[in-house]
């Protein structure tokens, strides 16, 4: 029964070339767009999942007293007072940075400095590619890929020399003393060069730590148990007091948690965050809006299309039916054609995919999409998406081709095209949202045209 069904929809379609070209491009272009579009969702959903203690990890964020606005910066001292005074803590790590001279040699650079306490790769996991990443030794530093070779081209950097705060009188020399693979851009942590802490000058002396006056671009926790989160919520409430004793003009309301994996997707709402936030809603949900609209206008056009070609297969159906065939049948062989030109969509538009994402990176300096098509979780999406298609593209057509009874056929009487009211809500609907497609396409270029060339005050 299958080999006649597949004998059967290859027939149809041989006859019937253009319309297989025409709605395989359109398919293929919606389906390869489909593609970026969950990739797109995933890489913007998976910001910092990586690590392997990212379930246990929190920020500690401030909620300012006068209007309980979040803050991700933190007093200095709350990590180790968390570490010593509460059993859920395991682990602190304080981060911060600057921007600072570098120098090389005669080459001079403004550059971004970050500093951490020596157990930062211990909490975090970057993949290291050349030499060492302790940061106990205050004399060392470690860079990524990207910086290696903008200071050292070839050669190899590790073991040698950078002069930090180059314009200062306290001119600090650091070797470098390991390289790690450039940060992926969907991590809240991005950083060129990591010391540890000690070496942060805060204007012209070493930054005092246990000063609850100063406060650190970030502090994480590592806690036992991830359910202990309210306990130690509630047992940071403790260094309250401390902070606006130290600091009576910016007094802390309390401290809130904020697990690593949601970190990103909040950020953006936190005042004075200075980690990298995540990518924004509009980039996602409008491009899966659009992703949305191209493949409706797709399967919308090949419905109206299959049944403006099944005309001709009108006495097929009824001989069909006459010789024994049931409307059963009909549907599966006519579902079954339409889920072959779809595979070839995917098929498209699993390919076109590659160029789209490299075209979508360029277009955005915050996404970096890589198609992987061994990631189980795409390959079900795929086929998720494709069966979604052969439904919305060959569902109506099956049910409406295998419902005319062969008395109808014969004598003439069935209705096709123009005269079906259905038919013409589905060229309506194809219509109308290939419209909105256009103009949604159309606004979101505008939007980006002047958003780039606007007058910001400044020349980038």
């Amino acid at each position: 029964m299958l080999t006649n069904y597949f004998k059967l929809a290859l027939r149809h379609l041989q006859r019937n070339r253009r319309y297989l070209i025409i709605n395989v491009l359109g398919l293929g272009f919606a389906l390869g767009f489909c593609v970026l579009c969950y990739l797109n969702y995933q890489f913007a959903n998976t910001y910092d999942h990586w690590h392997r203690d990212a379930d246990r990890i929190v920020r500690v964020e401030t909620i300012k007293g006068s209007t309980a606005d979040r803050y991700g910066i933190c007093p200095a001292p709350l990590g180790p007072a968390a570490v010593a005074q509460l059993t859920g803590v395991e682990a602190q790590c304080r981060y911060d940075s600057r921007n600072t001279v570098v120098k090389r040699d005669d080459a001079v650079f403004n550059d971004g400095i970050s500093f951490a306490d020596d157990n930062f790769f211990q909490f975090f996991d970057f993949e290291v590619v050349a030499g060492s990443t302790q940061l106990s030794d205050r004399s060392k530093v470690v860079l990524d890929e990207e910086t290696a070779l903008k200071y050292f081209g070839k050669e190899n950097p590790v073991g040698q020399t950078l002069l930090f705060y180059a314009d200062t009188d306290h001119k600090l020399p650091l070797t470098v003393s390991g390289v790690i693979k450039n940060i992926p851009l969907n991590s809240s942590l991005r950083f060129h060069f990591l010391t540890h802490l000690d070496n942060y000058l805060d204007g012209n002396k070493k930054a005092d730590y246990t000063d609850w006056h100063y406060s650190m671009d970030a502090v994480f926790l590592k806690l036992k148990n991830i359910a202990e989160t309210g306990a130690v919520t509630s047992g940071l409430q403790a260094f309250v007091a401390p902070q606006n004793t130290a600091n009576p003009e910016w007094k802390v309301k309390a401290y809130y948690l904020e697990p690593l994996r949601e970190l990103a997707s909040t950020s953006r709402y936190l005042r004075w965050n200075n980690l990298w936030p995540g990518v924004p809603p509009a980039a996602v949900w409008g491009n899966a809006t659009m992703s949305v609209l191209l493949l409706l206008t797709a399967a919308l056009n090949f419905a109206n299309m299959t049944i403006a070609v099944c005309n001709r297969r009108l006495r097929e159906i009824g001989v069909r039916k006459v010789m024994g065939g049931t409307r059963g049948q009909l549907m599966r062989q006519l579902l079954g054609e339409a889920f072959m030109v779809v595979a070839l969509g995917m098929v498209l538009g699993m390919t076109l995919a590659y160029p789209i994402c490299d075209w979508f990176n360029a277009t955005w300096k915050f996404t970096d999409l890589r198609v992987d098509y061994t990631d189980p979780n795409l390959l079900i999406y795929i086929i998720s998406v494709a069966l979604l298609t052969t439904l919305l593209a060959g569902g109506y057509p099956a049910l409406y081709l295998s419902s005319f009874r062969p008395t109808s056929i014969f004598r003439g009487g069935a209705l096709f095209g123009g005269r079906s009211v259905f038919s013409q809500i589905m060229m309506g609907l194809q219509v109308s949202i290939s419209l909105v497609t256009v103009v949604v396409g159309l606004s979101f270029a505008r939007n980006a045209e002047y958003n780039r060339t606007a007058d910001i005050g400044f020349q980038y």
